[in-house]
């Protein structure tokens, strides 16, 4: 299945859907264990909610869309995807285009890019790893 009406920093994507429910933000509790030697004394300190990250296979149309989705690896843009069936998070800002309802997530970093598929009609097919602060 394929989630139209996605976008990285306005480069159209699609997120591919293989089987089951789409990935989502998973948030990441921070924790400082201590343990006392000689006894069986743990201390456990929670420093809070780290960065969330997501990976979605992703899928943009032309080559020309991939080295502008390349180019945005490593910078803070805005992710766009639809409002239902993607994530259960709310977005920053969420509304409605070519009656199309979408969310819209700010400072979202692009940390990763892997797996590489070039397709026969043009086509690129990859991994995307984003990032987003804690909720």
């Amino acid at each position: 299945m394929i989630i139209p009406r996605s976008s990285y920093g306005g480069v159209p994507i699609a997120i591919l859907q293989y089987e089951g429910e789409p990935a989502d933000w998973a948030p990441d509790l921070k924790l400082a264990t201590f343990h006392f030697p000689g006894g069986k004394v743990v201390e456990n300190q929670v420093l809070g909610q780290g960065a969330m990250p997501v990976t979605h296979i992703v899928q943009v149309v032309t080559e020309d869309d991939f080295a502008s989705l390349l180019a945005l690896l490593g910078t803070e843009q805005t992710l766009q995807m639809p409002r239902m069936g993607v994530s259960a998070f709310r977005g920053n800002f969420e509304g409605t285009e070519h009656s199309e309802d979408f969310k819209q997530f700010y400072s979202v970093l692009l940390t990763e890019i892997a797996d590489i598929e070039r397709r026969f009609d043009g086509s690129v097919r990859c991994s995307c790893t984003f990032q987003r602060g804690a909720p």
